[in-house]
């Protein structure tokens, strides 16, 4: 064998192994959905008659949610992932759908029981959806409530929340 060809094979091994290198150095440089920060309005109570909005990550999110606490689901704020405007409902909601200026993720939830959390966590990160999952109050192991944020990769308009949310329902 001549060294001609070898040198040919040599650079041609190497220029895969460079490809395949620098394929996974950048896979590592991407952030995770779960780090980037999208907007989330808080609704202190279920009146939703305030709000505020912050730029946070989903692990961000996931400490703030960790530290609130109540016995019922009505006495946590109401987090919506996404930026609402000024116009209130006739009941004097802002959260409500004409006041949705864009959706930055969807919200999901289940009261029903059966599913358990860590069942519907496989679920999800089976079909490659990146997602905060966290139990509601009054979850026990028997009858499990808990909800779900899954974050966009966009602002997307508020008509297009339920083409990302019934995708995977």
């Amino acid at each position: 064998m001549n060294i001609a060809i070898l040198r040919d094979e040599f650079d041609s091994l190497i220029g895969t192994l460079l490809s395949v290198v620098t394929d996974d150095f950048d896979g590592l440089l991407k952030p995770s959905p779960l780090d980037v920060p999208i907007a989330v309005t808080r609704f202190p109570t279920t009146g939703a008659g305030r709000k505020s909005e912050t730029f946070v990550s989903m692990r961000q999110l996931a400490f703030t949610i960790q530290n609130e606490h109540a016995d019922r689901k009505g006495g946590l704020p109401w987090f919506k992932l996404g930026r609402f405007g000024n116009h209130r409902s006739g009941k004097g909601s802002l959260r409500n759908n004409a006041n949705v200026i864009c959706v930055t993720g969807v919200e999901g939830g289940w009261d029903g029981g059966e599913i358990s959390l860590g069942e519907a966590e496989r679920l999800v990160r089976a079909d490659g959806i990146a997602a905060l999952f966290f139990p509601m109050p009054p979850s026990t192991e028997s009858s499990p409530r808990w909800r779900i944020f899954a974050p966009l990769s966009a602002e997307r308009e508020p008509q297009d929340r339920d083409r990302y949310f019934f995708a995977h329902s």
